[in-house]
C-alpha cells in the first residue's frame, strides 16, 4: 500500500517537474520568436499572422505533448518515479496515459457533446469580453485571425487548433497530469484539479474562465470511462465547430449577446443530455 505522505510528495515532484520543463521550453519559443523578429514590433498574436501563430503553436503543443509523454515513461515501471496503484504495482506506460478503448456509447456522447459545448463557452466568452470592456484577449485576436484572412492562408492556425491542440492537450490533461493527481487525490479530484490546471494553463483570463465547461465535460468522459479516447474526439470537434464559426463571422461584426444566451442555454443541455445518457443506458442494459 502507498502511504498517503509518500503519494503526495510523489506527484508534487511530478508536477514539478512537468512546470519547470514546460515553463523552459515555453520561454525558449518565445526568445526564438522575439530574437527573430518575425514578430515586427507588435507582442500581440494577431501580428505573427496565422501562418506563423498556428505553426508556433503546433510547435509548442507538440513540446508540451512530447514532455508528458516522456514523464508518463518514468512514471511507469518499477523506478523511484513511479506512479504505483494503491495495492503497490506499478503501471503500464499506456495506462499512465489512460490510451485504452472505450465502450461505443461514450463515442456518441463524445461526439454530441463536441459539437454543441461550444455554444456556452463562446457566449460566455463574448459576455465577459462585453462586460469587462476587454480589447486585448486571445480569443478576440484568434476570432479575428480566422475571419479575416482566407483559407489557404489559415490552414497552419486551423490545423494546430482542430488538430494538434487538442490530440496533446488530452494526453497532457486528461493523462499524464490526471494520472499525476488522481494518486495523490483519487479519480474526482483529479477531474477537478486538471479542470482548472487545464483553463489556467491558456494564461489568458476571458479564455481561463469560458473554458472551464469544456474542461469539465472533457474531464467527465475521462471519469466515465478511464480513457483519453472520447475527450480527444470530443475536443477536436468542439475546436472544428469553433474554427467554422470563427470562419462563418463577418470581420468586425459585434456579437449579438441577447441572441447568443438561448443558443448558449440549448448547448449546455444538449452536453448535459450527452454526458448522463450512457449512465442511464448503461443502467437499463
Amino acid at each position: 500500500m502507498n502511504h498517503p505522505r509518500a503519494t503526495w510528495r510523489l506527484a508534487s515532484l511530478h508536477l514539478a517537474l512537468f512546470l519547470s520543463g514546460s515553463a523552459l521550453w515555453m520561454a525558449s519559443l518565445v526568445s526564438t520568436v522575439a530574437l527573430s523578429g518575425v514578430a515586427g514590433d507588435s507582442a500581440d498574436v494577431a501580428s505573427l499572422g496565422p501562418g506563423l501563430l498556428g505553426a508556433i503553436t503546433a510547435l509548442q503543443m507538440a513540446g508540451l505533448g512530447t514532455w508528458a509523454v516522456l514523464l508518463a515513461r518514468l512514471a511507469s515501471g518499477a523506478g523511484p518515479w513511479a506512479l504505483r496503484t494503491s495495492e503497490g504495482t506499478p503501471h503500464l506506460w499506456r495506462d499512465v496515459l489512460a490510451l485504452r478503448p472505450a465502450p461505443w456509447i461514450w463515442w456518441s456522447s463524445a461526439v454530441v457533446g463536441g459539437l454543441t459545448l461550444w455554444m456556452l463557452p463562446s457566449w460566455f466568452a463574448s459576455w465577459l469580453i462585453d462586460t469587462t470592456g476587454t480589447d486585448d484577449s486571445a480569443v478576440q485576436h484568434v476570432t479575428e485571425l480566422l475571419s479575416q484572412q482566407p483559407l489557404g492562408a489559415s490552414w497552419p492556425l486551423v490545423g494546430a487548433i482542430v488538430v494538434v491542440a487538442p490530440l496533446c492537450e488530452e494526453i497532457i490533461f486528461r493523462g499524464y497530469l490526471w494520472r499525476v493527481v488522481e494518486h495523490a487525490t483519487g479519480s474526482v479530484g483529479a477531474w477537478l484539479v486538471t479542470t482548472l490546471l487545464f483553463a489556467l494553463y491558456h494564461l489568458d483570463p476571458i479564455q481561463s474562465v469560458a473554458l472551464l465547461p469544456t474542461a469539465l465535460f472533457l474531464g467527465w468522459l475521462r471519469l466515465a470511462t478511464g480513457s483519453i479516447a472520447p475527450a480527444m474526439l470530443a475536443h477536436c470537434a468542439n475546436n472544428l465547430v469553433g474554427v467554422v464559426v470563427a470562419r462563418s463571422l463577418d470581420p468586425g461584426a459585434t456579437a449579438d449577446l441577447t441572441a447568443g444566451a438561448p443558443l448558449a442555454v440549448l448547448g449546455g443541455v444538449i452536453t448535459l443530455a450527452a454526458a448522463t445518457a450512457p449512465l442511464l443506458w448503461t443502467r437499463r442494459s
